[in-house]
């Protein structure tokens, strides 16, 4: 289990750094109820991790057992991991020519606005939906391939994708702690945190994004030739 966890550290570190989800975190915190709801959020964002990751690992090691073909497995798990390279690739030049191209400063999504007045049930459903974006859905789908292949049990499997959410939701988990321990200073540091993460977002998705890229594409690279 330590070493299916190790083998997927760049992918953790790549899902846990992701600058609108916290920048719609502050916002929930600052709201009214804000450390309440931030829970909501947080379970959301953990539970959008967890349950696709799972569910296509658990899909994937059936499959390898069935077929009974770890050779191909290996193949495709490589290829995979090249077609998720090339996609990070992708987002990542986009995300960089949309910050070359902005003229004006960033404003803050639409959705974010909605969360000062969200109920407790759509901030949970928030934190979910924008846990799945274009960075994040190749991530996960290049981690489940990984603990597919890996010789876990169910339960092992368990375990292990629940310390691959841990992981990538600790930037989401340290504010709301950071808010029940202190929030009067916590509320000034998120007032100058929020509008540097709209205003960043898209250049820090650009270098994350390229860096996981890069990752992947060298490993398939490597394993294919």
């Amino acid at each position: 289990m330590i070493q299916a966890i190790r083998d997927t550290l760049p992918i953790i570190a790549a899902v846990m750094i992701s600058p609108i989800p916290v920048a719609g975190l502050i916002v929930v915190l600052t709201s009214k109820r804000g450390p309440i709801k931030s829970v909501a959020y947080g379970m959301g964002f953990f539970v959008a991790l967890w349950l696709p990751t799972f569910l296509l690992a658990w899909t994937g090691k059936k499959t390898i057992a069935i077929s009974g073909t770890s050779g191909a497995s290996s193949t495709w798990s490589t290829l995979i991991h090249a077609g998720m390279g090339i996609i990070l690739l992708v987002v990542a030049l986009l995300a960089f020519r949309n910050h070359l191209r902005r003229a004006s400063p960033a404003t803050e999504p639409r959705w974010m606005k909605t969360l000062d007045s969200a109920s407790m049930l759509m901030v949970f459903a928030l934190g979910g939906v924008i846990t799945l974006n274009p960075k994040n859905v190749p991530l996960l789908i290049s981690a489940a391939v990984d603990y597919a292949q890996a010789s876990l049990s169910t339960v092992q499997l368990a375990i292990v994708v629940t310390a691959f959410a841990a992981g990538g939701s600790l930037l989401i988990f340290l504010p709301i702690a950071l808010v029940h321990l202190a929030r009067k200073s916590s509320d000034r540091l998120f007032a100058k945190l929020r509008p540097w993460l709209v205003a960043h977002n898209a250049i820090v998705l650009a270098v994350i994004c390229f860096i996981a890229a890069a990752a992947m594409l060298g490993r398939a690279f490597t394993a294919l030739f």
